[in-house]
């Protein structure tokens, strides 16, 4: 098996694994709460720093900072308290097996999204093809496959990238 076949085999059995553990309930909340939280502090940072400084009087130097980080933290941790209690509910009614078992496969979904996005950058960023060399990906079991889900999402969404200057 070529090196790189080897590569994305590992990785994407280490990704299995974590989501295994993690399970889909708390994988997704993982990203929910992550998602949530960027946008509640971007929006609503200025409403928590109202708060902070009436509640607190901080300085008007760092309250923004810290305003942003309170309200990023604390949406973040509210968010996955309720994916820890949503998943002790499915634990209870004993399906708590089937959420391990999704987080495995959301961890190979991943695993081939976060490789597809490696390669695209690779194949931008070395255009004379050193990193994985042509007779490589030549070889490779897996590596046209994953190295067309990217640009295949891209292609979907309408989105075109710009590729920069500097690797051109």
């Amino acid at each position: 098996m070529p090196v790189v076949d080897i590569v994305m085999v590992v990785f994407a059995g280490l990704m299995m694994i974590l989501g295994f553990r993690k399970g889909l309930i708390i994988s997704l909340a993982s990203l929910v709460a992550l998602i949530l939280g960027i946008y509640a502090a971007v929006y609503f940072s200025n409403f928590a720093g109202e708060i902070l400084h009436s509640t607190f009087d901080i300085s008007s130097t760092y309250l923004p900072v810290i305003s942003f980080v309170v309200t990023f933290l604390a949406v973040l941790i509210g968010v996955l308290l309720i994916g820890k209690l949503i998943e002790k509910m499915v634990d209870v009614v004993g399906i708590g097996f089937l959420n391990h078992l999704a987080g495995a496969v959301l961890g190979l979904v991943k695993s081939i999204l976060i490789l597809s996005v490696i390669f695209f950058v690779i194949t931008i960023a070395d255009p004379n093809q050193k990193l994985i060399t042509p007779k490589a990906r030549q070889e490779s079991i897996f590596y046209k496959h994953i190295a067309s889900v990217f640009p295949t999402i891209m292609s979907w969404t309408g989105t075109e990238i710009k590729v920069p200057e500097l690797f051109k």
